[in-house]
């Protein structure tokens, strides 16, 4: 018996030697401390390291060791003898591994992505007056008419919440990764009684909401308001920060959820019948462990050649003499829509069988720069949804951003060849949408990232909505969606919306938000009526140069936009 211990603990003590001087490596290489002595006191942060540092330290150790050890697992106790006792007892077969599905323990903080690093430098380099800056908070607002329980609606957000952990974390000190909250630290929900008020008080009721800043160390970066104009009409207002948060997506997962957790209270139901959740920060971990440096350097290449002479930010402005205040003076904004007339609307159904409407607007846009300017390269910004990890479609999370789509239109180039470069422009830039639109603008505008508000001239953005004639329930009540007037913008956002589910109440209308301090109403009447035109060329007259559309603001007249038969 005492030889057969003996051996057991020669064994022992020869994998803790080994076990040592692994991780002894591999904190010389994460710390870069080659050649200095660490010992088994050696406490991984009083070394150098922080948190992004030590989930690096853990992927290594993973990967050399052939075991599934997790940040929690080392947080408490960062040091060489810790770890060495942990390795000792853990194997790969006791842990399973971490995945973006499923609702494991929150980690106790986890890399950020690039783009929430670069967002958390701004927002904490802002003087602290209360209000967000350009593009921090999200908003959408909600008609009901019926009675609506405020206790009921406030079990059902913390019920989502608990479901989606990119609206509770909490930012590290050093902007570098995140933690997420607890569940009830920070109540999600206030009531504000707007009974026997007038509009105007309720307009600024609400755009105060909007506009008011998300403390980043909070662990809440969702906000509710619920409204009361009446004993049977409320007004509800949600609003995220962008650091949580991708606008359209994120919203109707949100609505969706809420909405069937609300639902399911109101009639006694234990809870709604929702699909599993998933955890953004496992998403991010397993994101930060696949980073492929040659694949980035690839994406770097293609992005600083596309943007060669154009930017990350393309200017737009509208033809004319009028100059352009600056975008410190925005203040509000402006939403317009236009209706495209039928005959159109049924020429556009048609060329959706051989490519995309959003192909189609992008394509549109290239045409009104090419002739405003008379530019041969010409760029738009549109979003990108970017949801490619198994999981992610079903969580709130800060996953789309902005890509550049770029043209390079050349002499004589027909109006069908304008619409093939939107094409290949749209297909190489979502395949090279690895590396976001704040990472882009860091490295090529880094005056702008380091702290300016807003960017360094006046932009369009495109997109596409498609908009149903449904409209979300919470419990019997329907959510009406209700316009924000007075949002803060100081660039225009171009989009095309598509009402309607079958052939015969299909409509598509054209609609702008601008800042009010930049465009005078005519300038934006001619703007979208040279918008529909191009729509128009697009689909009806593919073999016309494209210095050939007749546009408003080109010809300066004001007159009617030109039919294409």
């Amino acid at each position: 018996m005492r030889e057969e211990k003996a051996v057991m603990t020669s064994t022992d003590l020869s994998t803790r030697v080994r076990n040592r001087e692994a991780v002894i490596e591999i904190w010389r290489t994460v710390l870069d401390l080659d050649g200095s002595e660490i010992s088994d006191e050696d406490h991984f942060f009083r070394l150098g390291g922080h948190s992004l540092l030590m989930i690096r330290m853990i992927h290594l150790l993973n990967e050399a060791m052939g075991v599934e050890i997790e940040v929690q697992d080392v947080s408490s106790q960062p040091t060489v003898g810790a770890i060495v006792e942990l390795l000792e007892r853990t194997s790969r077969s006791e842990r399973t591994p971490a995945s973006v599905e499923g609702t494991p323990t929150d980690p106790p903080f986890f890399p950020l992505l690039p783009a929430q690093v670069l967002r958390a430098a701004k927002i904490r380099s802002r003087p602290s007056t209360g209000q967000a800056g350009p593009h921090e908070n999200y908003a959408a607002a909600f008609r009901l008419h019926g009675h609506f329980d405020s206790e009921v609606l406030r079990k059902a957000v913390w019920r989502v919440l608990e479901r989606h952990d990119a609206l509770r974390v909490r930012v590290s000190p050093d902007g570098l990764s995140g933690s997420v909250a607890a569940i009830g630290t920070v109540d999600p929900v206030s009531e504000v009684n707007l009974r026997h008020r007038d509009i105007l008080d309720l307009l600024l009721a609400i755009r105060g909401e909007v506009l008011r800043a998300f403390d980043l160390d909070s662990g809440l970066l969702l906000r509710t308001t619920l409204f009361r104009l009446s004993s049977d009409e409320s007004i509800l207002t949600i609003v995220a920060s962008s650091f949580a948060w991708d606008g359209w997506a994120s919203r109707e997962i949100f609505v969706r959820d809420l909405s069937a957790e609300y639902a399911a209270m109101v009639s006694d139901d234990h809870r709604a019948d929702l699909a599993a959740p998933s955890s953004f920060a496992r998403y991010c971990i397993e994101r930060a462990h696949r980073h492929d440096p040659a694949r980035e350097a690839e994406l770097w290449s293609y992005w600083l050649e596309v943007l060669r002479g154009i930017g990350p930010v393309p200017e737009f402005r509208v033809p004319g003499s009028a100059p352009v205040p600056p975008i410190s003076d925005s203040r509000a904004s402006a939403r317009i829509f236009r209706k495209v007339a039928p005959d159109v609307v049924q020429d556009l159904r048609r060329a959706e069988r051989s490519t995309t409407l959003f192909t189609i607007g992008i394509a549109a846009i290239f045409l009104l720069l090419h002739q405003y300017y008379g530019d041969g390269k010409v760029g738009v910004l549109a979003p990108s949804g970017n949801r490619t990890a198994r999981g992610s479609e079903q969580i709130v999370g800060p996953f789309a951003h902005f890509i550049v789509l770029v043209a390079e239109i050349p002499p004589g180039a027909t109006v069908g060849t304008v619409l093939r470069l939107a094409q290949e422009s749209t297909a190489e830039a979502q395949r090279h949408a690895g590396i976001s639109h704040e990472e882009l603008v860091a490295r090529l505008l880094p005056d702008v990232s380091a702290g300016a508000d807003g960017w360094p001239v006046r932009t369009a953005t495109f997109a596409v909505e498609f908009e149903s004639r449904s409209t979300p329930l919470l419990g019997n009540l329907q959510a009406i969606p209700e316009p924000i007037a007075g949002q803060q913008l100081e660039n225009i956002s171009l989009w095309l919306v598509r009402k309607g589910s079958t052939d015969s109440e299909v409509s598509i209308e054209v609609a702008a938000q601008y800042d009010l301090s930049w465009l005078q109403p005519n300038e934006i009447e001619d703007l979208m009526a040279d918008f529909e035109t191009a729509l128009e060329y697009l689909v009806r007259a593919p073999d016309v140069k494209a210095s050939e559309v007749s546009l408003r603001l080109v010809r300066g007249d004001g007159g009617a936009a030109g039919r294409v038969d």
